[in-house]
């Protein structure tokens, strides 16, 4: 792989785009969260994002305005994810609650990458090492993907109950 190629940035775009594949899928709500994909995720992020902070051989220090920047990435990632959560389509298929990323959903996933990605100038603009960015790329899907999963599964939560009752109403209406 040629020197200017980052491999964080290459794995994470590997990442997304397994992402965005199973998105567009339709599978079931589960009835709590499954995050191993996004643990796993997470994993290969911490790896990476250790990997990049030793790769300035301990000399660099990391200011926290630099900090500060990351975390307001990540903060709007979860925002994101949230308001992505919500352009999931769910619909009962055999009395079973599926759910499918709609294209909203691809493209909202798209501006949070890219706000993610526009960190990195910012970052480099105030004097830190912009490669934390690209490194720190995989734990930011991790956390944008998991945040989306547990508002997904709250909102089929939600919707079963409301089914349940629904149900419940037709069916006192017809006993009497």
């Amino acid at each position: 792989m040629p020197d200017w190629v980052d491999p964080s940035i290459v794995v994470s775009i590997g990442v997304f785009a397994f992402l965005l594949y199973r998105l567009r899928q339709v599978r079931p709500v589960p009835r709590t969260p499954r995050l191993r994909s996004s643990l796993i995720i997470g994993v290969l992020g911490i790896v990476s994002f250790g990997a990049a902070l030793g790769n300035g051989g301990g000399k660099e220090r990391i200011e926290p305005k630099i900090w500060l920047v990351l975390l307001a990435s990540f903060l709007v990632g979860a925002s994101l994810g949230v308001v992505r959560a919500h352009t999931v389509r769910l619909s009962f298929v055999d009395r079973r609650l599926m759910r499918q990323g709609t294209w909203l959903t691809v493209g909202l996933w798209l501006v949070a990458v890219l706000l993610h990605a526009a960190a990195g100038p910012v970052v480099a603009a105030l004097g830190g090492p912009s490669r934390i960015v690209a490194a720190s790329g995989m734990l930011y899907l991790a956390m944008a993907s998991a945040v989306q999963q547990v508002v997904v599964v709250r909102r089929g939560r939600q919707r079963r109950q409301a089914a349940r009752a629904a149900l419940a109403a037709r069916e006192a209406r017809e006993a009497s």
